[in-house]
């Protein structure tokens, strides 16, 4: 509903007057303190400049706060705020929200008691930052499952010695694999689809050193790729 002590529906507050002990101060518009909006445009522009190269924040931020933040800030510049806004999608635990108040609230510190920063970080990985996410245990035991099938690819190429001449077809998928995973990187962070082709040049690694139907120079230079997009 719309705030009937608004002279329009879409004004928002710069500075909320009030007398609360501890945060509120004297300005030349009497006792108060900043809105949450002018409070970020002020602490951005002072540490980063008019101009911010990225903005981040949840989606639900989209509107009111990051809107007002532009208005305001290019207002008051006559600058652009921000060149790329990146917003996250929401995190839920086991298809419920994430509160306190459900009593399923997980921090950074309790997972890590369970699972490893890489099964961690692959989990997140493996969905597009924009995108909703259900945090679970099993999620997170198969991503680590996916993770290690990167790891044993590697771990063959160490070990993988061969006559063979090769073909040099895996070389080729190598140098394919690091060109897609960039532009997959370059499209919106797309991480989902840049850990595919990581995937797929494990499998091919895979079989190679399983069939010897590979060099072994080409082999340790495909897995040498692997592991550096992986990183």
């Amino acid at each position: 509903e719309v705030d009937e002590k608004k002279k329009n529906p879409l004004d928002f507050a710069l500075w909320k007057a009030g007398e609360e002990p501890g945060v509120t101060f004297d300005s030349p518009w009497g006792r108060g303190r900043p809105g949450w909006h002018i409070e970020c445009s002020a602490m951005s522009t002072s540490c980063l400049g008019e101009t911010l190269d990225i903005h981040g924040g949840a989606r639900d931020l989209i509107f009111p706060h990051h809107e007002n933040e532009i208005a305001q800030s290019e207002a008051a510049t006559g600058k652009q705020f921000v060149r790329l806004w990146m917003h996250t999608g929401f995190l839920t635990v086991n298809s419920e929200k994430m509160a306190k108040s459900l009593g399923n609230f997980i921090t950074i510190e309790d997972a890590l008691k369970k699972f490893s920063p890489r099964q961690i970080r692959m989990f997140f990985a493996l969905a597009h930052y924009r995108s909703p996410i259900d945090f679970s245990e099993s999620a997170i035991v198969a991503a680590g499952s996916s993770l290690a099938s990167l790891h044993s690819a590697i771990s063959s190429a160490c070990t993988y010695s061969s006559d063979a001449l090769g073909d040099g077809k895996l070389s080729e998928v190598a140098n394919e694999t690091e060109k897609q995973f960039i532009k997959c990187m370059d499209e919106d962070f797309d991480t989902p689809n840049a850990m595919a082709t990581l995937f797929s040049l494990a499998k091919r690694i895979s079989g190679a050193c399983s069939e010897a139907s590979a060099s072994e120079k080409e082999v340790k230079e495909a897995a040498a790729t692997l592991e550096k997009l992986l990183d």
